[in-house]
């Protein structure tokens, strides 16, 4: 919403009878006649100025609201029936057809009925006419390029299924780029389920040679990182395609595009996003042409609540005449939480440690509610059982369930949050989930409620509603079945989500926070952060002020940029000497980040390699992983910027991280917890420690409590350890489980990075590499592991007598009849099922491995 419409709505709103009248509106208060008359007439009115000029978006949305509202509130659906067949909202008009919200009276009515089915996609839903429109001219286009942009829930994942159908790609390299390893399991089953009969990647590592044709599902790190094996791609398909913009992912996204394009002319970029504002912010090449294909309109039209801490306030907002309406009053905000909850609620704060806080504090005010308690639900009883088993009896969440109560966020191990991820959607006891941004990954909850404690997100408009986007997914309101379009129920008041913030600051009681006039809008600007593409302006990012400080931060600011500039450019250069081939190879596997000085590292990496390799290597040999490590890429202490990685410089953090990775991973979740708070009570008491006061263990700063200022990181300001001695009991349960996501996060973003440079530079042995990142020298579990099994699951499998029971076809695992027969048996729980099933695929039509020509997995 532009600024003239926003005044222009903004003074409509003050006129006498409009302003009574949407006031009734919007809190679903009765009308008179003659003002039903009146607002209906106004909504007409906005849709005439919106057909004279189709930018007037707003105003179509404002009608398109007072349609709907107005319905709801009266329970007369006809003037919704007629806007939705008339803007093409197809779904609302079978959804009031098919549950006889209004009378046919007319032969039309019928005849819409039919017409309708016009726009049933496949798999069952109904499409809007905008929707259907643009998700077939999409597929149909020849154009190289093309970008799709829709509201959250419309259709993203069909569309991507249907584009690959349209490709010849039996004969097809295909590549589906997910920013997070959360998005990659999730698109990856949604491949696998379609059934194409392709060989699925999920790994660089999985690629074969004899590979003609596949559909990888990468992140952008594994994509480069194929690519560097001379493999290039037909296909990109970029989902969340926005992130392009950072500065961070967008550079590596930018990267891969540009050096994909250079092999591969013809390649073929397909765009999906919802945060888009225009598709020309993306050009990495100059004179890129991207096809825009964009849903202007959503069905949804969130509703916002603000609850004032400070006085207990409670008012709604209209975001289209900017109003607040006082709606009553609640002692505190756990309260409002629990007394404007529904079946499925999502409580969103900012970081993981507010996260558990909250969950406390709801638990213990639900408990106060009579009748809150749902322990003795059989679900409830089962999922508690089972978190006891499989992770630890001392675990929060095995408590906070008593209440339907679970969070998550980034720092839980992957298996732990995908497992709770997949409870909250199947088990209705479980009526909350507390988590951050790490719900923003794509990742489809039913969700009914979202109440809002971190508010900064709110300033980012985006975020925001990309956010309120996972409130009332499509599909959770229009449940057609996919053989008679039956509707199950009317959930129509869905489409106004219920978006509820807390407002925690100290504000006077007629003050509201400034950052609501963000939700004004549905469309935001495009921030282009990352400095690598055509339209990147230095000027309008960054660090702002004119004070001293702010403009030694911008100064610093222009260098990193300019740096960043210049080894994108490098590294787009014929290499000829081995030294800028040493360089190229630390930019493209990000080493450069982790140093102040990049060419001085280079120098010393170029001659501590040549001393290695000219000497006996008896010396290095003998040398553990982490030793090697510290000799190669740690000479110059000074020179690192990586605090985390620089610790490596100290003996202890050698020592714990090759037991880590040569023992822990090994074991299964329960063990490595055991195994990590074994590690926290051994220095507990260990009475050296205790005098010299550093019974710390290093958690990063979400969980850090503590400075340690060591000898070599004096000017140290950043509470990143924690203190273990004031720790006991499930406090230390709950870090260990924290501490283990954080220590896979460094091995396998950090320390694996560092491995496969020795082994790329011939430093180290394959049985090296394969022992400490695979866990194993077995080429069979090697195989597994590549598919994305872990080596603990590995493990249980063939303890299960299982492995047999397992083959590849199409590159991909697939369990036999008897291994189905054992998935549903009673030595397999819940958590244990989960796992498998996020990665091998169970055939039923599936023949003996050897039959088909597969070698059976021994």
């Amino acid at each position: 919403m532009d600024a003239s419409t926003k005044d222009t709505l903004t003074r409509i709103g003050n006129t006498d009878l409009f302003k009574d009248v949407i006031k009734k509106i919007t809190l679903g208060q009765d009308l008179k006649n003659e003002e039903k008359e009146y607002v209906l007439t106004c909504a007409i009115i906005f849709l005439r100025e919106y057909k004279k000029d189709e930018r007037l978006i707003s105003y179509a949305d404002l009608a398109y609201y007072i349609f709907l509202k107005y319905s709801l509130n009266t329970n007369d659906y006809k003037p919704l029936y007629d806007f939705s067949v008339n803007f093409g909202f197809y779904p609302i008009s079978k959804t009031i057809l098919d549950n006889d919200l209004i009378e046919k009276k007319h032969i039309n009515d019928f005849i819409i009925d039919v017409e309708i089915e016009n726009y049933k996609h496949k798999d069952g839903h109904i499409e809007t006419y905008d929707q259907s429109k643009m998700h077939h001219a999409v597929i149909e286009d020849p154009s190289k390029e093309k970008i799709y942009i829709a509201p959250t829930s419309f259709g993203k994942s069909a569309l991507i299924v249907d584009y690959i159908k349209n490709l010849d790609y039996s004969n097809h390299k295909i590549v589906i780029i997910v920013p997070t390893k959360s998005l990659l399991m999730q698109t990856y089953r949604l491949i696998a389920d379609a059934n194409l009969k392709s060989k699925i990647l999920i790994h660089d590592e999985m690629y074969n040679e004899k590979d003609n044709a596949f559909i990888a599902v990468f992140t952008q790190e594994r994509a480069l990182r194929l690519m560097k094996k001379g493999v290039y791609f037909d296909t990109i398909i970029l989902d969340e395609a926005h992130k392009i913009f950072g500065k961070r992912r967008g550079v590596l996204i930018s990267r891969l595009i540009r050096k994909n394009g250079r092999k591969k002319k013809e390649q073929k970029i397909f765009y999906l996003s919802p945060l888009v504002e225009n598709s020309s912010n993306m050009q990495v090449l100059e004179k890129q042409k991207i096809s825009e294909y964009h849903v202007k309109f959503n069905v949804k039209e969130p509703e916002f609540f603000e609850f004032k801490e400070v006085d207990g306030h409670i008012y709604k907002y209209n975001r289209f005449v900017n109003k607040f309406y006082s709606i009553g009053f609640e002692s505190d905000s756990l309260t409002y939480v629990k007394n404007n909850s529904n079946k499925k609620n999502f409580l969103f704060e900012t970081n993981p440690q507010k996260i558990e806080i909250l969950a406390k504090k709801l638990c213990k005010s639900l408990k106060q509610a009579k009748g809150s308690n749902v322990a003795s639900k059989k679900a409830i009883k089962e999922l508690k059982d089972i978190l006891i088993k499989e992770v630890h009896e001392d675990f929060n969440i095995v408590e906070h369930v008593d209440d339907g109560v679970v969070y998550i966020h980034g720092q839980l191990p992957e298996l732990i949050k995908e497992y709770l991820e997949y409870k909250f959607r199947e088990v209705k006891e479980i009526k909350y989930i507390i988590a951050n941004t790490v719900i923003l990954e794509g990742v489809n909850f039913p969700i009914d409620s979202l109440f809002i404690f971190g508010s900064h997100i709110i300033s980012n408009g985006k975020s925001l509603m990309n956010l309120v986007g996972r409130v009332n997914r499509l599909n959770e309101i229009f449940k057609f079945s996919k053989k008679n379009v039956e509707l199950l129920e009317n959930n129509l008041y869905k489409l106004l989500p219920k978006v509820h913030i807390i407002n925690e600051k100290e504000q006077k009681e007629d003050q509201h926070d400034s950052k609501f006039k963000h939700l004004r809008s549905r469309v935001f600007p495009d921030v282009i952060k990352n400095p690598t593409l055509e339209l990147f302006d230095i000027k309008k990012v960054g660090p702002k002020g004119t004070t001293k400080e702010k403009q030694e931060e911008r100064e610093r600011f222009v260098k990193r940029t300019e740096k960043i500039q210049a080894y994108e450019k490098f590294i787009s250069n014929i290499i000829d000497t081995h030294r800028d081939e040493v360089k190229k190879y630390f930019i493209e596997n990000s080493l450069n980040n982790y140093y102040i000085d990049t060419e001085l590292a280079i120098d010393s990496f170029i001659d501590t390699k040549a001393s290695i390799l000219s000497s006996d290597n008896s010396e290095w040999r003998l040398l553990s992983m982490m030793d090697k490590i510290e000799k190669v890429f740690i000479q110059n202490p000074d020179n690192i910027f990586e605090y985390e990685f620089k610790r490596l410089q100290n003996e202890s953090a050698r020592k714990y991280y090759e037991g880590y990775i040569t023992i822990a991973k090994k074991k299964n979740l329960k063990n490595n917890i055991k195994w990590q708070v074994d590690k926290f009570i051994e220095i507990k008491n260990n009475e050296e420690l205790k005098k010299l006061d550093q019974q710390k263990i290093y958690v990063g700063e979400s969980y850090g409590d503590t400075i340690w200022k060591t000898e070599n990181w004096r000017d140290s300001k950043r509470e990143v350890y924690a203190e273990l001695s004031n720790k006991e009991g499930s406090t230390l349960t709950n870090l260990a489980i924290v501490k283990l996501q954080v220590e896979e996060n460094f091995v396998s973003f950090t320390l694996n990075t560092f491995i496969q440079a020795l082994f790329d530079f011939k430093l180290i042995s394959e049985n090296e590499y394969n022992v400490y990142v695979y866990g194993t020298k077995n080429v069979e579990k090697i195989k597994l592991s590549k598919q994305g099994l872990s080596l603990s699951l590995i493990s249980r499998l063939e303890d299960d007598e299982q492995l047999g029971n397992l083959s590849f076809e199409n590159g991909n695992i697939v369990g036999n009849d008897a291994f189905k027969s054992f998935l549903n048996s009673n030595l397999v729980n819940d958590f244990y099922r989960f796992e498998i099933q996020r990665y091998i695929i169970v055939n039923n039509n599936q023949r003996n491995g050897e039959e088909m020509g597969i070698s059976t997995i021994k």
